[in-house]
């Protein structure tokens, strides 16, 4: 594996902060570690703030806990009208985002 580089998620950058799985949380903290070790791992990291700070900004505005900020700020930022989750309040807007819950409603006609 010499020389090969793997781009990093920015979701998995952020698991070595999850409070709530302790093996998960260490088994990325020793995977990102090597990368960064070996200079093996990439990130788009202005991508990455912004995602975080929104997300922080929809944890304060909407009281969403930091994962679901992080969903609707990467559905703002990919520009899309809709969430599509099964997780959020059915109907509620954030922004310019809507959640719509893929079970209880259909897709439009065209």
């Amino acid at each position: 594996m010499n020389g090969i580089r793997y781009f990093v998620d920015s979701n998995v950058l952020l698991c070595p902060y999850d409070e709530l799985s302790p093996v998960r949380r260490d088994h990325f903290k020793l995977r990102l570690a090597w990368l960064w070790e070996n200079r093996r791992g990439a990130v788009i990291w202005q991508l990455l703030i912004t995602l975080v700070e929104h997300a922080w900004h929809w944890m304060d505005k909407a009281q969403l806990r930091f994962w679901d900020g992080l969903i609707v700020a990467a559905a703002e930022r990919t520009r899309c009208r809709y969430l599509l989750s099964e997780d959020f309040q059915e109907g509620r807007e954030s922004g310019s985002v809507t959640i719509l819950n893929p079970f209880k409603t259909s897709p439009p006609s065209s």
